[in-house]
């Protein structure tokens, strides 16, 4: 193989990608500068500067190998293993979701309420990549941090970013099944959760379904199981005055705002997202 301009491997890039993807979010132009600055790792000012640089052969095998693999419609962030969110780096893998704008909204309620709050006690529960643990400790120095999924894998990558981003000693991770592997005694003023809440009948797109892991999607065939039972256990997890934040579906805030009412929260509120849709559902504990 000859070596290419940096110019024609952005445009094979582009060309490959509109003709063989079928991902939904597929935007191929921002998809190829991504890949191809990374996989030259260089910086994206320079690919545009320097558009007929020839990269040495291996760099260019690695940019191949990453065409070929988002083709399939693997989302980028499994690619590159990483993923921003909070303005922060995460290493992401096939073991926990990817990180999504819409959890920022979470994670930024429980900053502020944890910095009004001094020494706050802050549980993630369903932590995934512990975005939102990692991002809590990183933001807010004096919150106490805990974190908990039922995925030991899941876990390991959180630990991975809690030491990526500096906040290892800040944050105490439990694995098991919702609260039952946190001490009986242990009680919290904030509760974060991005569970899974997706059913058996809903459509997602593709990318979703084919790469990101069915433990941390599905729950149940309506999708509410699991947020149910966070619900009703949160009511004996809380301090006087804490708060529950969950992450759903947006074609079920209603149903989960009815579950907090029912399970004795005050001042449940519904929080929509970016796409003005049904978010994020957060209660009191009286």
């Amino acid at each position: 193989m000859c070596k290419k301009k940096i110019s024609e491997l952005f445009d094979y890039g582009i060309k490959i990608l509109d003709e063989r993807c079928s991902d939904p979010y597929l935007d191929s132009k921002i998809d190829v500068l991504v890949l191809l600055s990374e996989a030259l790792s260089v910086s994206k000012e320079f690919l545009f500067i320097n558009p007929n640089f020839k990269p040495d052969l291996v760099l260019v095998e690695k940019y191949l190998s990453f065409l070929e693999r988002r083709v399939t419609g693997e989302p980028i962030a499994y690619i590159l293993n990483n993923k921003e969110f909070m303005s922060l780096s995460f290493y992401v893998s096939k073991d926990c979701l990817i990180p999504r704008p819409e959890t920022e909204i979470l994670t930024e309620l429980a900053i502020d309420f944890c910095n009004r709050n001094n020494s706050s006690a802050f549980l993630d529960m369903c932590c995934g990549s512990g975005c939102i643990s990692v991002s809590v400790a990183y933001y807010s120095k004096k919150t106490k941090i805990f974190a908990s999924d039922i995925s030991e894998k899941a876990i390991s990558v959180a630990k991975i970013n809690a030491k990526k981003n500096s906040v290892e000693d800040r944050i105490e991770f439990f694995c098991g099944n919702l609260f039952q592997p946190l001490p009986n005694d242990l009680k919290f003023d904030f509760i974060a959760s991005n569970p899974p809440y997706i059913s058996r009948c809903d459509e997602i797109s593709s990318s979703v379904a084919n790469f990101e892991p069915e433990l941390a999607l599905y729950s149940d065939d309506d999708g509410l199981e699991i947020t149910e039972k966070i619900i009703k256990e949160s009511v004996n997890r809380l301090n006087f005055n804490g708060v529950l934040a969950v992450e759903i579906n947006s074609s079920k805030g209603s149903d989960v705002k009815k579950l907090f009412c029912d399970n004795g929260f005050s001042d449940v509120s519904i929080i929509k997202d970016y796409n003005g849709l049904d978010r994020i559902v957060l209660g009191a504990c009286w």
